[in-house]
Order: C-alpha cells, then sequence, then structure tokens
C-alpha cells in the first residue's frame, strides 16, 4: 500500500484529501501541523512515506530539493490551497499540472510523480 505524508495545508484541504486517499485505499501519514519545511523533511526521514503532499508554494524547487535530500525516491505533489489544482513533480521529469483535484487526478498525480511513473510533461486543465 502506497503511503502519503499530508503537510502543511488549508485544514479543510487536508481533510477532503485525506479523506479521498483513504476511500482509495492509500495509507495516509498526517504532518499538517508541520508549518516549517525543516520540520516536514523531519516527518519524512521518521515516517518513510512513498509520497507527500504539501502546500503549493512559490519556491517549489527549493521544497522538492529539501525533501528528496532527506528521501531521494520521494514522490512530490503541491496542492493549491486557493485553486482546485495539483503540480506533480516527477523524479527526472518535468513539472506539470493537473486540475480540478479528484480522486482521478489524485490518483495520476500519484502514479505520475512515482520513480517508475512515465513522468511525462502535460499540463492539464
Amino acid at each position: 500500500m502506497t503511503s502519503v505524508l499530508i503537510g502543511d495545508l488549508d485544514p479543510l484541504v487536508a481533510r477532503g484529501l485525506m479523506q479521498t486517499l483513504i476511500e482509495e485505499e492509500y495509507d495516509v501519514l498526517d504532518a499538517t501541523v508541520s508549518a516549517r519545511l525543516d520540520d516536514l523533511a523531519d516527518a519524512v526521514v521518521r515516517l518513510h512515506p512513498d509520497a507527500v503532499i504539501v502546500r503549493m508554494g512559490p519556491e517549489a524547487e527549493l521544497t522538492v530539493r529539501a525533501l528528496r535530500a532527506r528521501q531521494p525516491r520521494l514522490q512530490v505533489v503541491e496542492c493549491d490551497d486557493d485553486r482546485p489544482r495539483l503540480r506533480v513533480h516527477p523524479i527526472g521529469g518535468i513539472s506539470f499540472t493537473l486540475e480540478p483535484v479528484t480522486a482521478l487526478t489524485l490518483r495520476e498525480a500519484l502514479a505520475a510523480a512515482r520513480p517508475d511513473g512515465d513522468g511525462a510533461a502535460r499540463d492539464v486543465r
């Protein structure tokens, strides 16, 4: 079972993602109280998730590098708190956006971010 760590997100967004992931049979780990990147990186080391969903921010590449410095094969997906969209950071690929956030796009984001995912660049709107 794929484990997904939920980082610091708007509480409503986090609850919705958690519920969807549980229904989709992912193992959900809660790190929503990790507001700082260092705290989130420590949670990654402590919990060893397959993927992490973090708040979409202006310094995405810094966030991805910092988290993957702790766990190199970590799947990283950003979630926008303001708009229903996900930004996927495939390992060795080009980031792309999926909209809207549904169970299907969430599954697609996590699959594409996997080390064995296709990492194809695309922007679905």
